[in-house]
């Protein structure tokens, strides 16, 4: 059996500090939203799940013992040290990032998304003239334009996409305006409808 060709990874290493307490246990329903980004990339048809966190981060929800955790390397360094970690470790052509703090976020959007994959080629919503960079797919040959980047402290995601975008390593799947509630986030304690 060869290797998976999608793997997927939820970004979990920010602190919550915005929010005063990790997002990784804030409910959706019953559920986790950890656990509930996992299950999205699951029904995405992610073939290994990962979970990035940061330095000393820890999650507080139990997971299934599949699922990998990758850690940062350095703290402070953003998402994208998350991505870098994920695309250094999984051996897939392709991984499916997903944010934990993307509540409104649905399998079948992902799955549009993995399906508009091409040879070497990711997909990265834009929405307005923003991109949408922590739910898309990003190639193996991404990790070549993360190391760069980090390495001279660039950690700005949307001209780290853009550069993908530009040379032809990602390709771009515009957002209509009736689907922006999916990329709504829960930064702060006022965004989250369980809050006591």
């Amino acid at each position: 059996m060869g290797l998976p060709s999608l793997g997927g990874a939820v970004l979990a290493g920010g602190e919550g500090r915005r929010m005063g307490r990790p997002k990784s246990g804030l409910r959706v329903g019953d559920e986790p939203l950890l656990l509930r980004q996992l299950r999205l990339l699951l029904d995405a048809g992610a073939e290994e799940r990962w979970v990035s966190l940061g330095t000393a981060g820890e999650t507080g929800v139990r997971m299934d013992p599949e699922v990998r955790v990758v850690r940062d390397e350095q703290s402070g360094q953003g998402p994208l040290a998350g991505i870098e970690r994920v695309l250094a470790h999984t051996e897939t052509r392709w991984v499916l990032i997903l944010a934990v703090d993307l509540p409104e976020m649905t399998a079948d959007f992902l799955r549009r998304l993995v399906a508009g994959r091409l040879p070497g080629q990711g997909v990265v919503p834009r929405l307005g003239s923003r991109f949408e960079p922590l739910a898309a797919v990003y190639p193996q040959s991404a990790l070549g334009e993360a190391v760069i980047r980090l390495d001279r402290g660039d950690r700005s995601l949307q001209e780290f996409v853009g550069a993908l975008v530009d040379s032809g390593q990602m390709r771009v799947l515009e957002v209509e305006r009736e689907q922006a509630a999916l990329f709504t986030n829960w930064n702060r304690p006022e965004d989250y409808p369980g809050r006591q």
